[in-house]
């Protein structure tokens, strides 16, 4: 064996191992989430109509709409 290979399985080596931890630290929390002191889900039994989010939803933009097309006062050195 060369050095040169050593020194490229050590490498490789290294980057597969930092892999596995990296790997690890992200699956953590995930798999932290099956506790029995875990929150519970909270359950929604009433869903509001469709009709009440659209609404919601149109007088939203209608405002966004009269509040772009107002038009703005020009100072007087314009």
């Amino acid at each position: 064996m060369t050095r040169a290979y050593r020194a490229a399985v050590g490498t490789r080596v290294h980057l597969v191992a930092i892999t596995l931890v990296t790997m690890a630290l992200v699956a953590a929390p995930a798999l932290g989430q099956d506790s029995p002191n875990a929150p519970r889900q909270p359950a929604v039994r009433n869903f509001p109509s469709a009709w009440v989010g659209y609404t919601a939803m149109f007088f939203v933009v209608s405002l966004v709409v009269a509040v772009s097309l107002y038009p703005s006062k020009r100072g007087h050195q314009e």
